[in-house]
């Protein structure tokens, strides 16, 4: 402790000679590192003070402490615990402060030696700076000897394989470079070599080392050593340049082929190995021009004459097969490569290889494939690969090569006629990966593009070839026994159906599968085999996957099929809710259209139009149609053509669609600008509203509002197209609708509310007679519900009747119209008002006698119900023309008309009226009803009218005829009191006529014509010109190769780099002598410092001559 303490040199001169003469046992070596030898000395090399060390001082410490490192170093079991202890800065210091050869031979050697440790440790050793010590040391030694030791320690070093970018920045390899040309036994130069191959173990210190100048080294040492070691050392570290090959400029590439092409001559096994690595991984760069030296260097050549000279080993062929990958990526260089016998040698490593080069051999066939001008000899060394492979990775390559050729359409004929290829992809689905599953459909899609292809398909599948397998018991791949599977026709259709079904799982590969089954029915020829084998019913099943494209290729048969009538069958057969359910799936404008047109074709026939109706079609249609695009949307048409398809069904058919929404569907139609679908989708509603549960439907949807605004819109005028042939149907339509649903009590009022009145009074003035017609058939139809006639009087209904009461073909029934109208006394004012009366004198008197009884007592009724009003009375007395009214109305000498008449008069006369005027000589006109009628009360009414009657402007007589005086008289009681007619109130109609009018023919005069399903529907001629338009679309489904992902024609992983592992080096035994110090005599002393209290304190004083020598 107190040499250690010290800070002169004399002590630390004397400690590191006794050290090192320690150090000289190799006993106690580990009991110097364990006692702190490295600390010590790391304290010495690292302060201040020693460098006011005299020179000689500091050359021997130097020399001491670099013999103690070397010694100590030696024992293996201590090394980690010196590097612990810094044993390595301590050498660097040494480096630092003393260069001398000696020195520097022993800081090596202990470098060397530490560097020699378990490889979880060296990574400290380049921590603690060996790698800069060896550099240095590599710089100013010029000792073979020593330099060696630097070697092996950088090589040893290499084995850090995170470390070798750092070593190389810090100059390992320009060192290891530059004792190539010092060293000069082949052993020294091994050292040095092996540590530049495993340097280039990493690609950043790929370039470093090539601008470092090693080509020239190694080209030198391949043509001038005859040691095998040297040379193979040489070959295995230019095949670990090659992967970084495109970072060199092309002279350098054109020197490694030639020292690999030198290294090749005469080559044993290990040699060729390691060129064909070399090759592989040269031929593994994507530049071009690095790859067009091999062409021309012939290197494919050479590679098939070392594979013909036969057991060269699995290696061989491996890095072989990856050169061929490598060097076929470049399409440009295939015509050399053909030329240069690239497919014999293929079809010899597809023969013998192992799985390896079988995966390498398939992917270069693959790239080979997309230039295929050996077409036969490609398919025969995919079918003998797949003879051979049990990998699945090499079935799934040779199935991408034959999806490439199967997008030649030579190649496709070629293949299509090859059942054996067929089969091979058959059986690569069955049991293969999901990319070989979706390459191998791809493949089989494209050949069936070939019409030759479904009849292959449809025979005899050819015989099973032979497989090889797994012998349990010697484990070598042994030839399978046959397969004795009987074959039968058509079983290659029934084994993809199965496939398809049940073997795959990936959407895409489903999708790729139903393309391929579209393909098999393209052909008209084989399109019902086909279907008999159960194409369709294995089209609609993929297509139930969640996938656009399945779902695109199952809407396209089935509305291919459609387009024929005689397959529409088909369609039905395999189930409308399964045909239905894809139909719903459709989300693409093109498969909507399908899904459109199909159904719009299956609904020409009755019977399917039911089936899908039934089946919930409408349901479906109501998710499909896009009402926001009614104009813009193609679909739009075909199912305006559909629903007015299905709207010609019978009563449930048509219920069901009510029920389903259809009248939702053909309102929203009602809002196209073409008239073409607006006379579909008006037909359809009429035929639906011809049945009477639809009619409550109807009117609870409110259906009647918005064909009644359609109609508002219309005008009158234009209800008739200037062709008289060709009257407005949509007015006719939309009037047909409303006219059935009045034909209901119930929803009457719906109509009623929705101005239904005003629309038909509009329209009342139409030249078109038929319209005209249901106008004057739908206000029969509302008056019968008396709620409805305060608003058929507001909504001018009066004024429409009276110009009806001028056209003798409504007559009747706008007779019976304001009869029904009548029975509310509330708009009795406003029937007077409108001068009804008067018209209706003109009626009488236009028609006489020729006038009907049942518009006469009509008219009589009208008058007996006006009568009831009080606010009426004294309008109808005013009239000048009533008695000439009632006097008509007498003309036919009805019973029931004069009794109507008689209580008419009896109001007028009896009650009271709001204007106190009074009806003036009524007595000829009751006179005459009393002598005419049998009815008590009309007798009864006459003679209380007679009595109640009054002269006029104080008349002082009255006329009274010979039966007026009779009827006073019979007014007169036995007891005197006053009589009156008992009923004198409103009169309704009987039972029979408060029903709906239920009878319109006259569509018949119009264009439409009824139909054959439904007698009660009508056709429209639109629809045939909408109809039949679509045609069958059989395009086969090609997939083309630019369809393949990103990583398709991956070149597979390129083969391992070398790593050399060198033998290590250590001394047998510490070496070296003892060494002795001798030092001049000093004096010393003691002088007495202090005394007290009895105790004396002492200090020792040394003399020492301080021009004496030193000697050791």
């Amino acid at each position: 402790k107190p040499l250690l303490s010290s800070d002169t040199e004399i002590p630390w001169v004397i400690m590191t000679q006794a050290l090192q003469n320690c150090a000289l046992f190799e006993r106690t070596l580990p009991l110097l590192v364990d006692s702190g030898t490295v600390p010590i000395m790391a304290k010495l090399v690292t302060s201040k003070f020693i460098k006011t060390f005299s020179p000689n001082a500091l050359k021997a410490v130097c020399r001491c402490v670099a013999k103690t490192m070397c010694n100590m170093s030696n024992a293996s079991e201590v090394r980690k615990y010196m590097l612990k202890d810094g044993a390595v800065t301590v050498l660097a210091r040494v480096l630092a402060m003393d260069d001398t050869p000696a020195v520097l031979e022993l800081c090596a050697m202990a470098l060397m030696n530490l560097t020699s440790i378990n490889a979880n440790h060296k990574g400290m050793v380049i921590i603690n700076g060996a790698v800069d010590a060896l550099v240095r040391l590599a710089e100013i030694i010029h000792s073979p000897d020593a330099l060696a030791k630097v070697a092996t320690g950088l090589c040893e070093l290499t084995e850090v394989t995170e470390s070798l970018e750092t070593m190389v920045q810090k100059g390992a390899h320009t060192a290891l470079i530059g004792m190539l040309n010092t060293l000069t036994l082949p052993n020294d130069q091994e050292y040095a070599l092996c540590g530049l191959c495993n340097l280039l173990g990493d690609a950043a210190n790929h370039r470093p080392v090539v601008e470092a100048g090693i080509m020239a080294e190694l080209e030198k040492l391949a043509k001038a050593s005859e040691s095998k070691k040297i040379k193979g050392l040489c070959a295995k570290i230019l095949s670990n340049l090659t992967p970084s090959l495109e970072s060199y400029a092309i002279e350098t590439h054109i020197l490694i082929l030639s020292v690999l092409s030198a290294l090749t001559a005469d080559a044993d096994a290990e040699m060729k190995a390691i060129c064909s690595a070399a090759f592989a991984s040269f031929a593994s760069v994507p530049d071009e021009a690095v790859l067009a030296q091999m062409i021309e260097f012939k290197i494919p050549a050479s590679m098939l004459v070392l594979l013909k000279k036969g057991n060269e080993g699995e290696l061989v062929m491996q890095q072989c097969a990856a050169t061929f990958t490598s060097l076929t990526r470049c399409i440009p260089f295939h015509e050399r490569l053909y030329e240069q016998g690239c497919m014999e040698a293929l079809n010899k490593l597809a023969g013998e290889g192992s799985v390896d080069t079988q995966q390498r051999c398939a992917t270069a066939l693959k790239y080979l494939s997309q230039t295929p001008q050996d077409i036969n000899g490609l398919v025969e060394a995919l079918v003998t690969l797949q003879h051979r492979a049990t990998d699945q990775t090499v079935l799934k390559v040779c199935a991408e090569a034959i999806f490439t050729l199967s997008c030649d359409s030579n190649c496709r004929k070629v293949l299509c006629e090859n059942a054996v290829i067929q089969q091979e992809l058959l059986s690569s689905m069955r049991g293969g990966l999901m990319q070989t599953q979706l390459c191998s459909a791809r493949a089989l899609c494209n050949i069936s593009c070939e019409p030759e292809c479904a009849k292959v398909l449809l025979g005899p599948p050819p015989p099973p070839p032979p497989k090889m397998i797994m012998d349990e018991d010697s484990g070598q791949m042994i030839l399978a026994p046959p397969d004795l599977t009987e074959l039968r026709m058509g079983g290659m259709v029934d084994d993809f159906i199965v496939i398809a079904i049940l073997r795959t799982n990936n959407e895409d590969v489903k999708a790729v599968c139903a393309d391929f089954l579209f393909n098999l029915l393209h052909s008209e020829e084989h399109r019902d085999p086909m279907i008999a084998k159960g194409i369709l019913w294995a089209v609609l099943k993929l297509a139930q996957v969640e996938s656009q494209r399945t779902q695109r290729v199952g809407m396209s048969v089935l509305f291919n099929l459609s387009c024929n009538e005689a397959q529409r069958q088909t369609v039905i057969e395999l189930g409308a809710p399964n045909v239905l359910a894809l139909v719903q799936k459709q989300q693409t404008p093109e498969t909507r259209r399908w899904a459109a047109a199909m159904m719009c074709n299956m609904s020409w026939d009755a019977g399917h139009a039911k089936t899908l109706v039934m089946e919930g079609a409408l349901g479906v249609a109501r998710e499909m149609i896009d009402l926001a695009a009614l104009e813009t949307d193609p679909c739009i048409p075909m199912y305006a053509v559909m629903l007015y398809n299905m709207a010609q069904g019978d009563g449930p058919s048509l219920e069901r669609m009510i029920l389903d929404g259809a009248d939702a569907l053909l309102v929203g139609l009602l809002d196209s600008t073409d008239v073409g679908i607006l006379e579909l989708a008006c037909t359809a509603l009429y035929n639906i509203s011809c049945v009477r549960s639809c009619q409550l439907i109807l009117a609870d949807h409110q259906v009647a509002n918005r064909l009644i605004a359609m109609l508002k819109e219309i005008p009158a005028e234009k209800t008739a197209d200037n062709d008289a042939n060709q009257p407005d149907s949509i007015a006719l339509l939309l009037l047909g609708t409303i006219y059935n649903l009045t034909c209901h009590l119930q929803t009457e009022p719906a109509v009623a509310s929705a101005g239904g009145t005003e629309a038909c009074v509009k329209l009342s003035t139409s030249t078109f007679e038929p319209v005209v017609a249901l106008c004057s058939k739908t206000l029969v139809n509302l008056a019968l519900v008396a709620q409805n006639h305060a608003r058929m009087v507001a909504d001018g209904a009066m004024s429409a009747l009276v110009a009806l009461l001028y056209q003798d073909s409504f007559l009747t029934e706008s007779m019976t119209t304001i009869a029904l109208i009548s029975t509310s006394p509330e708009v009795a004012p406003a029937i007077v008002h409108g001068g009804v009366l008067k018209v209706l004198r003109g009626v009488l008197e236009r028609e006489g006698e020729a006038l009907n009884v049942q518009a006469r007592r009509d008219a009589a009724l009208i008058f007996r119900n006006l009568s009831c009003s009080l606010e009426s009375r004294g309008r109808i007395i005013s009239a000048d023309d009533v008695l000439t009214f009632c006097a008509k109305l007498l003309e036919g000498e009805d019973q029931p008309t004069l009794k109507l008449t008689a209580v008419g008069l009896y109001n007028l006369l009896v009650e009271s009226n709001l204007d106190g005027v009074v009806l003036a000589e009524p007595q000829d006109v009751l006179t005459k009803i009393y002598l005419a009628t049998t009815d008590e009360e009309a007798q009864k009414a006459c003679a209380l009218a007679l009595v109640a009657a009054k002269p006029v402007d104080q008349e002082v007589h009255s006329h009274y005829s010979d039966g007026a005086v009779v009827a006073l008289l019979s007014t007169m009681s036995t007891n005197g009191e006053t009589q009156q007619v008992a009923e004198h109130g409103i009169e309704h109609l009987v039972e029979e006529r408060m029903q709906p009018v239920v009878d319109f023919p006259g569509f018949e005069e119009s264009s439409f014509a009824r139909s054959s399903v439904n007698p009660d529907a009508i056709q429209s001629p639109q629809a045939e010109k909408r109809g039949h338009s679509e045609q069958a679309v059989w395009a086969c489904h090609e997939i083309k190769a630019t369809d393949f992902e990103d990583g398709d024609f991956e070149v597979l992983p390129k083969p391992l780099q070398y790593k050399e592992q060198p033998p290590h080096v250590r001394l047998p035994h510490a070496a070296g002598e003892t060494s002795k110090l001798i030092l001049k005599s000093v004096k010393t002393g003691l002088v007495v410092t202090s005394r007290r209290e009895g105790v004396v304190t002492f200090q020792l004083q040394l003399d020492v001559d301080e021009e004496a020598c030193l000697h050791i």
